[in-house]
């Protein structure tokens, strides 16, 4: 995902649009393709094959929580926010479980 934002983000500046990226889904809820378009444009894929988000009550996968939040469920437990923000997509560097997915 992080590549991809920052493929996006290069390209954009190659065609002079500065516009930063706004949102990774074209459409939330549970069970639903997560990580597919930029924007709401579905002529920007983020990745080639998106994955599902989250269905009701699994682990291990992704929920996006707003347009710019996204959230992790790990397998076991717990869970890591990622914010779109400036192009970047982070957790807090602080956080036990950000750490893991991260470093």
């Amino acid at each position: 995902v992080r590549s991809a934002i920052a493929t996006e983000r290069q390209k954009r500046i190659l065609r002079g649009d500065f516009t930063a990226i706004g949102d990774l889904a074209l459409a939330g809820g549970n069970n639903q393709p997560i990580f597919d378009f930029f924007d709401g444009n579905n002529t920007l894929p983020v990745l080639e094959y998106p994955i599902r988000s989250c269905a009701s009550g699994a682990s291990g996968c992704w929920t996006a929580t707003s347009d710019t939040q996204y959230t992790y469920t790990m397998p076991v437990s717990g869970t890591v926010v990622f914010t779109l923000s400036n192009n970047r997509f982070d957790c807090p560097s602080a956080d036990a479980n950000c750490q893991l997915l991260t470093q």
